[in-house]
Order: structure tokens, then C-alpha cells, then sequence
């Protein structure tokens, strides 16, 4: 767990000899929204480093730009072969509405945010049932053809890249870029360092992944242990990929703490049209089963009838459905909102006016298990006091700092309970949460990185974790 404040590595700086290191971060996606990529590449790049992101370009991205520049960073956008490149895109985005979502600008599928709340959201007749069904095994079928060929054919022009701006150290974001970040360190014989920034070989997956899990555990097991470091999010994460890889060292922690905000007023409340007198558990991110959203509004009727339930984030419109059908089978239809996303970096401040924030993952599998998940950071930056699931890290996390209540299970009486506790010491959880955003900050958590960087920048070879 990182403390550091910034002035202990602000001095730092990352160097090959008498020039500045070269450091190549690899991400297997478009890079725009990857607020943690971004952020390690600015710290890298204050420490003195020449940094560039290699990223893999995806098709209705805001560019078709190869050399880009986001939020500072170099970016080299790379992309794979596709079948989808011989799609018309309209084509394309109207497959993957007949399977209950949009595209957006990045590329990211999500819910429209102008019909969340709209009387236009109903049920789908029979018709319209089978040919989404249609639509969405047409699409899925393809997605599985298309994605080992994309992702396999981006590798090997990634290797390529890599070579020809000779890095000092690679930087592999994630299990999809384990393979070329180790064959262009062996060709170059430069270290690579890894970055899990979830637990890749138990994350939530589809369910009718034959191949994969094998193929992800054959090149993970080749290649982390010739990492010359591993970083990972959370202590759990960093135990575990230790054990398994019997990695000399345990990986370093570098948890997704978000920059620091200015105090700002919030917009929550302006966003859901409620009154200052309201009360509101707030909630942000994607919508669906494995956050709970659906437990908060079977809550509501156990709670006084001032407590509203505001969501910032999106889903797909059957889940949507669900939600509203179900609150309304409770009487508290009035009581739920969905305000559609916002920017990463406008979360916190958007969030900072509402009473508690709800954190919730279902531990269906070891990652979810295992997570620090970045809402329970964004929470703690808006200065919120929390009502988080009893994960082991979140227990951890918010019984140390003080922000807040664990819930056990799913039931919506002990939610109700938690919530009720928290809004009862309103003000003593809250001044908690003052404290704890102070020195929970990516400028804290990025010291750990720095040192890593540069105790592998210092030795000779290709030493491993």
C-alpha cells in the first residue's frame, strides 16, 4: 500500500545512462478513457522519462490518426486486422443496437444517456424481441471470429512498432499485451514490466470461451516470470500472482487513486432535478446484475421516503427495464434516476454533492474477490462517505480509513441498515473521507511505480520479479 507523498520521488529522475529513458507503455485498446495508462505515463514523463503510449486503434475511435497526442501523452495508435473493416458502419452500429447497445465516439458500448429516463424506453414486442435476438447472434457470432484475428494480428505489428523506437523498458498494461511487450523485450533485450490491472485469468468472462482461458494461462505462465517487475492494484492481486508465479518479490501496489479535485459543489442533485432537502446514495459506473444497483432499489422502501437513489453511469436498455419494472413493483419509482455518464475525470466532482456513495461488486469470480474498485476511490476523492460490499480489500480500505459501512451478502435489509447508519453520522463519516482523499492520491500511488521503473532501469540485463 503506497503512501509516499509526491516530494518523494518529485526529485526523481529516470535515466539510461546520461539520457532520459525511454519507456514504451502497451495497451491493447483505445487509450482515451484509460484514466490509469494516462496517469502512469504523466508520472513517468515528470520523472524524466521519454514516454509514449502504444495502443491499439479500433474502429469508430474519434480518429483515424496514427500519431496522436491525449490529455499530453504521445500516443502510436496500431490496429489489427479486422472483418469489420469491410462492414459499412452503419451496418455495424445497427448489429450491435439490435443487441440492446450504442456505440459512442470511443467506441464504447453503452445505453443512449438521453433515453435512460424516458417514457420511450418500454418493452420490446414479440418481433422486435426476435430480431434483436437476430441481430445479437449475428454479431456475437462474428465477435468471435473477428477477435483472436484482430487481436493476434495487432501483436505482431506491435512487435514491430516496439523495435523500431528502441525502448529502455516496456510497460504491459494487462494480459492482452504480455506477448508482444516479451517478444520485443527478447529482441531488444530490454526489460518489460507487468501491469495487472485486474487478475486476468479469473476476470468476468463469457461464459462460451472455449480457447481462451487456455491460451491466457499458457502465455501468462511463459511470461511473467521472466518479468523483470510486477505491478498490480490491490494486496490480494499482489499475493496471488506471487504464489503462483513463485515471483522472487511480491508485485508492487500501485492502487487506481484518482488526481486530487478542487472543491466543487457537485451536480448530482442538479443532474436528477432533487431538491437540496433530498438525501441521495449515489452510484456510478456501468449498470448491470454484477453491481448491485438492484439490491439499492430494493432497499428504498426500508428507508425514510426523503432518500433518493441517483445513478450516474450507464446499461443496456433490457437491464434498464428491469430496474424500472422492479421499482415500481415496490412503490419507488420516484425514487430511482439514471443521469447518464459523465467524463472519468468529472465523476468525482459531479458525485460530491450527494449524502453516501454505493459500491457494490458481486464476487463472482476471484478478480471481483480480490478488487479495489476505482468507484470506491472516486467516492473517497469526492469526499463521500461510503456503504460498500464486503470485499476483503473494500472491508479493508474503508475499516482503516474510517469512511464508512460494509454490508454482508445481498440482503437489502443489512444495505438499508448501512445506509441508514451512515446518514445518521453524516458528518463524522464525511470529515473521514476529507482526510483519507488527501493522501489517497495518484501522486501517493505513483511513487511505487517510479521506484520500480527505476530499480530496473538500473540493472544490467534482463533480471526477472
Amino acid at each position: 500500500m503506497a503512501s509516499d507523498s509526491p516530494a518523494s520521488w518529485s526529485s526523481t529522475t529516470l535515466t539510461k545512462g546520461s539520457r532520459p529513458a525511454r519507456i514504451a507503455q502497451l495497451v491493447a485498446h483505445e487509450v482515451f478513457r484509460d484514466a490509469r495508462v494516462l496517469k502512469e505515463a504523466g508520472s513517468a514523463t515528470s520523472a524524466g522519462a521519454d514516454v509514449k503510449i502504444f495502443s491499439r486503434a479500433l474502429q469508430g475511435a474519434p480518429t483515424k490518426e496514427k500519431h496522436i497526442v491525449v490529455d499530453g501523452r504521445a500516443v502510436l495508435r496500431v490496429p489489427g486486422i479486422s472483418a469489420y473493416s469491410v462492414v459499412p458502419k452503419r451496418l455495424l452500429h445497427s448489429l450491435r443496437r439490435g443487441s440492446g447497445m450504442s456505440v459512442d465516439a470511443a467506441g464504447h458500448i453503452s445505453a443512449e444517456p438521453d433515453t435512460l429516463n424516458s417514457s420511450l424506453l418500454q418493452p420490446l414486442t414479440a418481433k422486435q424481441r426476435a430480431v434483436k435476438k437476430l441481430k445479437d447472434a449475428g454479431y456475437r457470432v462474428a465477435n468471435t471470429i473477428d477477435s483472436p484475428l484482430g487481436l493476434a494480428s495487432w501483436w505482431m505489428r506491435m512487435v514491430a512498432e516496439l523495435k523500431a523506437f528502441e525502448p529502455d523498458l516496456i510497460h504491459c498494461n494487462d494480459g492482452n499485451t504480455l506477448v508482444p511487450g516479451y517478444l520485443a523485450a527478447r529482441a531488444l533485450k530490454v526489460p518489460f514490466v507487468y501491469d495487472s490491472h485486474e487478475l486476468w485469468l479469473h476476470r468476468a468472462t463469457k461464459k462460451n470461451r472455449i480457447m481462451a482461458p487456455h491460451v491466457e494461462a499458457l502465455y501468462e505462465r511463459v511470461t511473467v516470470p521472466a518479468a523483470a517487475g510486477v505491478i498490480t492494484v490491490s494486496d490480494s492481486i499482489a499475493r496471488w500472482l506471487k504464489d503462483k508465479y513463485r515471483l522472487r518479490t511480491l508485485p508492487t501496489v500501485v492502487r487506481n487513486a484518482p488526481d486530487p479535485i478542487d472543491d466543487v459543489p457537485g451536480r448530482l442533485r442538479e443532474l436528477a432535478g432533487l431538491p437540496p432537502e433530498a438525501r441521495i446514495i449515489s452510484f456510478s459506473g456501468g449498470l448491470n446484475p454484477t453491481r448491485g444497483v438492484d439490491i439499492v432499489v430494493r432497499a428504498l422502501p426500508l428507508l425514510p421516503d426523503d432518500v433518493h437513489f441517483v445513478m450516474l453511469g450507464f446499461g443496456s436498455q433490457d437491464y434498464l427495464l428491469e430496474l424500472r419494472s422492479l421499482a415500481a413493483s415496490l412503490g419507488v419509482a420516484d425514487r430511482i434516476h439514471v443521469v447518464g455518464p459523465v467524463p472519468s475525470g468529472e465523476v468525482p466532482g459531479t458525485l460530491s454533492d450527494s449524502d453516501v456513495a454505493y459500491v457494490f461488486l458481486r464476487p463472482d469470480c476471484l478478480n471481483h474477490e480480490f478488487a479495489l474498485p476505482n468507484k470506491l476511490f472516486e467516492a473517497i476523492s469526492a469526499g463521500l462517505p461510503v456503504v460498500a460490499s464486503e470485499l476483503p480489500e473494500v472491508s479493508r480500505l474503508v475499516s482503516e480509513e474510517g469512511v464508512g459501512r460494509v454490508f454482508s451478502g445481498e440482503d437489502p435489509r443489512e444495505l438499508a441498515k448501512a445506509v441508514a447508519s451512515v446518514l445518521d453520522d453524516g458528518d463524522g463519516f464525511r470529515q473521514a473521507s476529507e482526510t483519507a482523499r488527501v493522501k489517497i492520491t495518484w501522486d501517493a500511488e505513483a511513487a511505487g511505480l517510479i521506484r520500480l521503473y527505476q530499480n530496473v532501469l538500473s540493472r544490467d540485463g534482463l533480471s526477472k520479479a
